[in-house]
């Protein structure tokens, strides 16, 4: 026995030994050594008695000293092990529990395995209360063990457990002397949990002590000191809580100084350098909200890119430095309005929370980043699909079980996603969402401070936007009750203030609209105009808070018709207009209210102005970066803005600059469609390189809208669609660029020039027609002039009466016992269509006689807004030839001007070769069965060679397939029109029921060798009342898809009177009329048309809604 004490006793002295030599050289051999020694005197060691808890307990501290030097996960393992049999022992003195703890802390911080957090407080709690071990250790053990209970506080949300890890470590700091050198250790220790603390309550006293602490710290650490760089990013850190807390720009200003000095101590290669590079962008981002500068912003995504760089793929700060990049692009591209930064922000969000970021703290923030990144970018595009992906990332988030370490902020940004979900769609069960998110983080927010405030904002937010779903008025009354709290806990100049009061008064605007209440509406004019005075300089958010005064000013002018009201909301909205970095849509909004309020005061070069900037803008907020259903949604809100304009323009006698805005605001998106297509080939002309990128990517973006919304909407699907088409939208917008920088090509895809409308007019006059609240007129194009021919009687209200006379006896047509008054009132329809549109206009251009010779002039008619809904062609007093167009004149449609050249450019040169294509759907799957279909195309092979597709052959795929080889097509079908969604209108195939032939299809074909479409189905040239400036319907499709005659209808067609006109249409196409002629003269569409229409109206004399409905659209 006492051999086996002996050599344990040599085997220990060695083991020291080695340690001291360790400690003079840092080698890692002596320790190597040293534990190999321990190990082997452990295993000589006989069993029973004090040498094997002697041999042990040499092997756990030099393990625990090879895991503190080298980091080797076995070493802490092991050591981990050996203190659990030495604490389980006979006699476990303090040292055993402290270094079982300090190691089980170490492995918690890699693994945050709460079974080793649990074990290490245990294993501190009995080292506490044990007698010292050699010197105090109670520091280091309070201190350490204030740190476990400091994390799992943060991670339960225990406040007995944060309490207590505070008081635990300020003991430790007042058991230090002055000249302890664990000071500054302890110190600082104390300082993070009061800063976690800080975050955790929204208490900036808490933040304060941490700065001082930290500041104290960092005076006793030497200047040469390898901690010098460490304890500046402490401080750092500490500040940029304080600064988040207070808002104060005096913080925000010490947070930056604080991180440039850590930064400047840790050049290239040194350990900290990514970490303090992350600080340092960080803070700049957050000093950027004191400021309009992006000097800041601009900087700090270049340090956070360059932390990003540095940091290993897949390792666990991957994900936080990502995001805190990802959140610098996001306000960087909300402050400068430039969407390829909001799309990059997206990109590198989407990558923060990829793996491993689910298993990371903060998962729950970054989503919320991402869902706020995305409602920016809608803000900017108005794309509805981001929003979409927004309000879904949202939900999903609200609805995954939540840490304590997550934070409210998120929540809270979360709620204010869905508010804004909830105002674009009406979805009420978003908006209750938000109103529960929103109640949840103001329940767990302390009752004052700054916080305090905020979170009221956002419940009074939510429940105004519950209340514009519901119309409940308890929502009302308490957003108005805590939004008054929000203000009132803000100090005037604070950075909350001004928006607290903004949305005050808008919800008092709300409450008063409805309640017609004038003390209320002059309240919340009051309110709003409180909240533009209190805010600082800054342009989206001075733009919001000018517009909503504006709107309420002119709220107040219906009222009081005080002039200078109208003044100053022209003023407001000129200055919203003219803020370059705001988003398209919100400026077009702004300069088009500019100039409806000029106007109304008779101001008509103030309005043109408004009016122009609107117009300007306008192809900027619908861009490709939308889908179609987006930018029709754009659009609704400009309806009517080219005729206000080209009302101004007239005032101030500028006739051509009329016709140039008409064209410029109506017909958007057909414009933008013909436009690439018409241009295309110059373009190859010169520069085949640039015109074959062009077209790739135009096939690229056609290629992604034809499969949006398939099967994606909810996925992540959907996002990466969004992503795609924003990303190709980025590049259409530089590669147009670059094209107009070519010589000769700069004005590509512009509109077109006074010249170049005039030329239309050299085969006849073509009549653009408007009405405006401030007037209507037919103007009037010839080639040396435009002729203007007031329409005074033809105001918006008598056309809207009118299209709803119209409306309601085609309706009441189909009924027997209604049909005869319904045919009188079409009748007077026209005959009112007549006297105030097109008899002024043909008396003009001295149409007052039929033909005697048979040499029927041509006129075109281009109507905006509700005219496009009569039927201008078949106006009249019919019994009297001198007074109904039919009788004077033959007439086409064209949307715009620029249609009508694309559509003769398409006509000219040779007629193809191919035969006449007939789509015979007469049962299609779902409908009713149209009788007369079958006799219709019967006539019409009669007639002419015609291929027949019919029944269960004429599927989606089979039109689309039959119609680049005929350049005739005649479909025989039915046609259903989607007034909510005009590009969803669509002709019904075989098979519609799954691949319907949509507006939206057709408009995608380009079919160089088409000449002629007829579409004889039911409502195929009826448009959507909510665009009715944008002419969206089935035959305009076909004139974009290449077609440079259509004819269509504009209401459902009886079968027999469809057979009577297909058979004489086609009579009068054939270029000779005798059996046996196989050639059709496309360019006699509209007289064959017009004697067809005028042999039914023979047959049908007092049934006009029979023989009125057909109309020839182009060349």
């Amino acid at each position: 026995m006492s051999d086996a004490h002996g050599a344990a006793g040599r085997a220990l002295r060695q083991v020291a030994a080695l340690i001291r030599e360790f400690d003079r050289t840092g080698d890692r051999l002596p320790l190597d050594s040293a534990v190999g020694i321990s190990r082997e005197a452990l295993r000589a060691a006989p069993p029973g008695g004090p040498v094997p808890g002697a041999c042990r307990a040499a092997l756990r501290s030099t393990l625990v000293m090879r895991w503190s030097a080298f980091h080797d996960r076995r070493d802490l393992d092991e050591s981990i092990a050996e203190g659990r049999v030495l604490t389980a022992g006979p006699a476990p003195d303090e040292q055993d529990f402290r270094l079982l703890g300090a190691m089980l802390a170490d492995r918690h911080a890699l693994t945050r395995d709460p079974a080793d957090l649990a074990a290490g407080i245990a294993a501190l709690r009995r080292a506490a209360e044990l007698p010292m071990h050699g010197g105090d250790n109670r520091p280091f053990i309070l201190d350490t063990l204030g740190g476990l209970l400091a994390e799992r506080g943060e991670a339960t949300g225990d406040p007995a457990d944060l309490a207590e890890a505070e008081r635990l470590r300020r003991v430790a700091l007042s058991l230090l002397t002055e000249d302890s050198p664990e000071l500054p250790t302890v110190r600082n220790n104390l300082a993070a949990t009061l800063r976690h603390a800080a975050e955790l309550y929204r208490n900036p006293d808490q933040a304060r002590e941490a700065v001082e602490l930290l500041d104290a710290a960092l005076t006793g650490t030497p200047p040469d000191s390898p901690r010098r760089p460490q304890a500046l990013l402490n401080l750092a850190t500490a500040w940029q809580t304080k600064a988040e807390l207070t808002s104060r720009a005096a913080d925000a200003e010490a947070m930056v100084a604080a991180h440039r000095a850590a930064h400047a101590r840790t050049p290239r290669g040194h350990p900290l350098r990514v970490r303090t590079l992350t600080g340092l962008g960080v803070a700049l981002r957050l000093a950027a909200a004191h400021t309009e500068d992006t000097g800041q912003l601009r900087e700090a995504v270049a340090l956070l890119t360059e932390a990003v760089r540095e940091t290993p793929r897949g390792s666990r700060p991957l994900p936080h430095r990502l995001n805190s990049l990802g959140n610098a692009l996001h306000l960087l591209g909300e402050r400068t309005g430039e969407a390829a930064l909001l799309d990059e922000s997206v990109r590198v969000l989407r990558a923060a929370i990829a793996e491993p970021s689910p298993q990371e703290e903060g998962h729950f923030e970054r989503v919320a980043n991402l869902a706020l990144a995305l409602r920016e970018r809608y803000h900017l595009t108005s794309d509805l699909e981001t929003l979409r992906e927004a309000a879904r990332l949202a939900r999903l988030a609200l609805h995954t079980p939540r840490t304590a370490r997550d934070s409210d902020i998120a929540l809270a940004n979360l709620g204010v996603i869905l508010q804004t979900w909830s105002d674009r769609t009406g979805d009420a069960d978003a908006a209750s969402e938000a109103v529960d998110a929103a109640r949840e983080v103001l329940a767990r927010t302390p009752p004052g401070g700054r916080e305090r405030a905020m979170r009221l904002n956002h419940l009074g937010n939510a429940l105004s936007k519950r209340y514009k779903c519901g119309g409940d008025q308890a929502d009302l009354a308490e957003s108005v009750a805590v939004l008054t709290e929000a203000v009132e806990r803000t100090a005037y100049g604070t950075p909350g203030h001004a928006d607290h009061l903004h949305n005050l008064g808008l919800v008092q605007l709300t409450g008063a609209r409805a309640a017609e209440d004038p003390a209320l509406l002059n309240q919340a004019v009051t309110t709003l105009g409180r909240a533009v005075w209190a805010s600082a300089p800054g342009a989206a958010h001075l733009a919001n808070r000018l517009q909503s005064y504006a709107s309420a000013l002119r709220t107040l002018h219906e009222v009081t018709e005080d002039p200078a009201v109208l003044l100053a909301a022209e003023d407001a909205y000129r200055q919203v207009a003219r803020i370059t970095a705001l988003p398209a849509a919100q400026r077009v909004r702004a300069a088009y209210s500019w100039g409806i309020a000029a106007g109304d005061a008779g101001r008509w070069e103030q309005a043109l102005e408004g009016f122009e900037l609107a117009l300007t803008l306008l192809p900027f907020s619908i861009t490709r970066r939308l889908n179609r259903s987006d930018q029709e949604h754009g659009l609704t809100s400009v309806q009517g803005l080219a005729a206000d304009a080209a009302a101004c323009a007239v005032q101030l006698g500028r006739l051509d600059h009329a016709v140039l805005l008409l064209e410029q605001g109506r017909g958007v998106l057909l414009g933008q469609t013909i436009a690439a297509r018409a241009e295309l080939e110059r373009l190859r002309a010169a520069y085949p390189a640039a015109a074959d990128r062009f077209t790739g990517l135009r096939e690229l973006i056609e290629a992604l809208d034809s499969t949006e919304g398939e099967n994606s909407e909810g996925t992540d699907a959907e996002g990466r669609n969004a992503d795609e088409r924003h990303a190709l939208a980025a590049r259409w917008e530089r590669l147009v660029g670059e094209i107009r920088a070519l010589p000769g090509f700069g004005r590509f895809l512009a509109g077109p020039s006074t010249a170049e409308v005039r030329a239309c007019a050299g085969q006849g006059p073509v009549v653009v027609v408007y009405a405006s609240p401030y007037r209507s007129d037919a103007l009037v194009l010839l080639p040396d002039r435009v002729l203007l021919v007031p329409l005074p009687e033809a105001g918006l209200p008598a056309v809207e009466r009118q299209v709803g006379r119209l409306t309601a006896a085609l309706a009441e047509a189909a009924a027997p016992d209604g049909e005869r008054a319904a045919q009188e009132a079409v009748a007077a329809v026209l005959a009112w269509t007549w006297d105030h549109v097109t008899g002024p206009v043909l008396d003009a251009l001295g149409l007052s006689a039929p033909p005697p010779d048979g040499a029927w002039p041509r006129v075109w008619w281009s109507p905006g807004g509700p005219l496009a809904a009569l039927p201008l062609h078949a106006a009249g007093h019919h019994g009297d030839p001198t007074r109904t167009v039919l009788d004077l004149a033959v007439s086409s449609y064209t949307p715009t001007v620029r249609a009508l050249a694309y559509a003769r450019a398409r006509a000219a040169g040779p007629p193809p070769a191919g035969r006449l294509l007939a789509v015979v759907v007469p049962d299609a799957p779902g409908t009713r069965r149209l009788g007369g279909v079958r006799r219709e195309v019967r006539e019409l092979s009669a007639l002419l060679p015609t291929e027949v597709v019919a029944g269960a052959r004429a599927t989606f795929a089979g039109v689309l397939a039959a119609l680049p080889t005929h350049p005739y097509v005649h479909f025989a079908c039915h046609g259903v029109s989607e007034p909510d969604d005009p590009s969803r209108a669509r002709l019904l195939v075989h098979d519609h029921q799954e691949h319907p032939l949509t507006v939206r299809h057709i408009s995608r074909l380009e079919l160089p060798d088409a000449r002629l479409a007829v579409l004889s189905a039911c409502e195929t040239a009826r448009g959507s009342e909510r665009l009715a400036d944008e002419a969206i319907h089935i035959t305009s499709a076909f004139q974009i898809a290449g077609y440079p005659h259509a004819i269509g209808t504009l209401w459902p067609v009886h079968d027999a009177v469809a057979v009577r006109v297909t058979r004489s249409l086609y009579r009068g196409l054939r270029a000779e009329p005798h059996a046996g002629s196989v050639k059709l003269d496309a360019e006699r569409a509209a007289l064959a048309l017009h004697h067809a229409v005028r042999e039914c109206r023979t047959a049908f004399p007092g049934s006009p809604s029979l023989w009125a409905a057909h109309v020839h659209s182009g060349a």
